[in-house]
């Protein structure tokens, strides 16, 4: 299975609970927007609620959710992110609670295949992306954004990104926010070359801005064409984040960043997606 498979339940209509995997993360994040523009779609945002087990909830705050009734008998979707950080003891608490509730688990790892022995009602579907697939999902994506690409423009956006699905949307973000819908070669590279000049101060506003098409952008602009320039990307990224919160969380992040920066450059946009605020 894959996240093709996730695809075609919305079409559907979403008529089961769902367990989405995967380790890869972008991909689960796909999942979840595909998810949230269909409940926008079907009105039911208001009435479904988000609980993060990265912010440790209590396990009898999923139970209460699940178990309370919903507004004038219309009861929501309850959406349990990050539902990998759960022990197997609290899967065999929730399983029983669930009754006619529609319920959503991310989980960011793969094959839970002790949970699906527990939660026997839950559709389980992994929504990884194989290599195979990653022209299918380019071409796909592009459709639902409204662009019109050609089997060739596919075919080099799948190359030049390296078939990396969080940089080709990036890539495909910048070509709809162009308001080219079906654009020659020549003007695809100019879109996607044609401003590359950024510096590690774009990227940190960037990700200010939580934006994170455009961060991917800059950091592979930068990658490819100012490879001297890393080492201050990072110092900057280190600076930025010294002043907030996340410190702790990112520095790891910006080690390993540090590292590769030296060696497989390659990695460095799938670190940057694991940075706090993107």
């Amino acid at each position: 299975m894959s996240i093709f498979h996730f695809y075609e339940e919305i079409k559907r209509g979403l008529k089961e609970n769902y367990f989405l995997y995967s380790e890869q993360a972008f991909m689960l994040q796909e999942a979840y927007s595909v998810f949230q523009d269909h409940l926008k779609e079907k009105g039911e945002v208001l009435n479904s609620q988000v609980l993060d087990i990265s912010e440790r909830p209590p396990l009898s705050l999923i139970i209460e959710t699940l178990t309370t009734p919903g507004f004038f008998g219309n009861k929501g979707w309850t959406i349990v992110k990050n539902a990998h950080l759960l022990k197997l003891e609290d899967f065999k608490s929730i399983a029983p609670e669930i009754g006619d509730s529609k319920i959503l688990f991310l989980y960011n790892k793969e094959s839970p295949e002790k949970i699906m022995d527990i939660m026997k009602e839950i559709k389980f579907l992994s929504v990884s992306l194989r290599d195979h697939e990653v022209r299918h999902w380019i071409e796909y994506k592009a459709k639902s954004m409204g662009l019109k690409l050609s089997e060739e423009l596919i075919q080099y956006i799948e190359e030049i990104t390296e078939g990396n699905p969080a940089i080709a949307a990036a890539e495909l973000q910048k070509i709809a926010i162009s308001g080219i819908e079906k654009p020659s070669l020549a003007e695809l590279k100019e879109l996607i070359y044609g401003h590359s000049e950024y510096d590690a101060w774009d990227l940190i506003e960037a990700i200010k801005r939580k934006d994170r098409a455009r961060a991917l952008l800059i950091l592979r602009a930068l990658r490819t064409s100012k490879k001297d320039d890393l080492i201050m990307v990072i110092g900057a990224l280190n600076k930025f984040y010294s002043g907030t919160k996340d410190y702790d969380t990112a520095l790891p992040i910006l080690h390993e960043m540090d590292i590769l920066s030296k060696t497989n450059r390659e990695f460095l946009e799938h670190l940057l997606l694991r940075l706090p605020g993107l």
